[in-house]
């Protein structure tokens, strides 16, 4: 089961229901599942990393809050004349780059070890950036996000 927050294992143990036969696997893995995304719903957020894209519309500012946590980029793209294309790729990978920096600083999503990670929120332009970005311009859907989000890649067994 994907993303699932408990293993069934651990929930028919002894310290949880006790279960020892699989009668009842079915009902439970489908009950895992579910109380799993309500506490995504309930958080709005995933505890659990995925990769993808994401398009969101620049404010016209120089910090970008972003709609969902963020664990690293792969790129940064920007449609400047809002074609459809996205024709200017922000420099900088991972966890920012020359033209951007992600913030919080001290956060460290992408620790598979450190139960403190915490997920960036936010885009900065990098104001030592020798780019042309200077601002997140002020238009829908004119930024691209590609990379891993989620909260963290910390995975505990």
């Amino acid at each position: 089961m994907a993303n699932a927050y408990v293993t069934l294992t651990a929930l028919k143990g002894t310290g949880a229901l006790n279960i020892t036969g699989t009668a009842y696997d079915t009902r439970l893995l489908y009950l895992i599942e579910n109380v799993s995304r309500q506490i995504d719903r309930y958080c709005n957020r995933v505890f659990y990393p995925w990769v993808g894209t994401i398009r969101f519309a620049g404010d016209g500012s120089t910090l970008l809050i972003l709609p969902i946590d963020l664990v690293s980029v792969d790129a940064l793209d920007e449609d400047t004349n809002q074609d459809g294309t996205f024709e200017t790729n922000w420099a900088g990978t991972g966890t920012g780059g020359t033209d951007f920096l992600l913030e919080p600083a001290l956060n460290i999503p992408s620790s598979t070890t450190d139960i403190r990670a915490k997920p960036f929120t936010q885009i900065r332009v990098n104001p030592m950036s020798n780019g042309t970005q200077d601002i997140f311009i002020a238009q829908t859907n004119i930024y691209r996000l590609a990379g891993t989000f989620g909260y963290s890649l910390v995975t505990l067994d």
